[in-house]
């Protein structure tokens, strides 16, 4: 989809590490990322001089961080909580159901979901999961 779009999705694995391990429902978290990265990519503008998606993961502590990285419109400040809520959406033909899917799947797995940072360069998503008893493991 993105790439016909002309959108430049990129993967960014910044754990320094091989391996880390969750206790996950394969198919909801896929699912759930894969909507954070469709939002992303509806949040860019045709216009935009610069067209692209980053999916970052990194390890915080005992957690996995996925971060989704647009260079869209921006949300504004006073929409970042509410854009988890059901039904809460500006898109022509958006349910607004897509970041409460997302966010149910976080929480679900014991994790959270959020904006971290937003404005007119884009947005930065954060999805943050527990390890597996904060096992991270190197490549053998």
């Amino acid at each position: 989809m993105m790439e016909a779009k002309g959108i430049n999705l990129t993967l960014d694995n910044r754990t320094a590490m091989g391996r880390v391990e969750l206790e996950v429902d394969a198919d909801k978290l896929f699912a759930a990322i894969v909507n954070l990265l469709k939002n992303a990519m509806d949040a860019i503008p045709e216009t935009a001089p610069v067209r692209q998606v980053r999916l970052e993961t990194g390890v915080q502590g005992e957690q996995l961080l996925l971060d989704v990285v647009d260079t869209g419109v921006g949300i504004p400040r006073e929409r970042w909580d509410s854009i988890f809520m059901p039904y809460s959406s500006t898109k022509k033909n958006g349910l607004g159901l897509g970041l409460t899917f997302s966010g149910l799947v976080a929480i679900a797995h014991g994790g959270t979901i959020e904006v971290v940072d937003s404005g007119p360069g884009g947005t930065r998503m954060r999805m943050r999961l527990p390890l597996i008893d904060g096992v991270v493991q190197d490549e053998a």
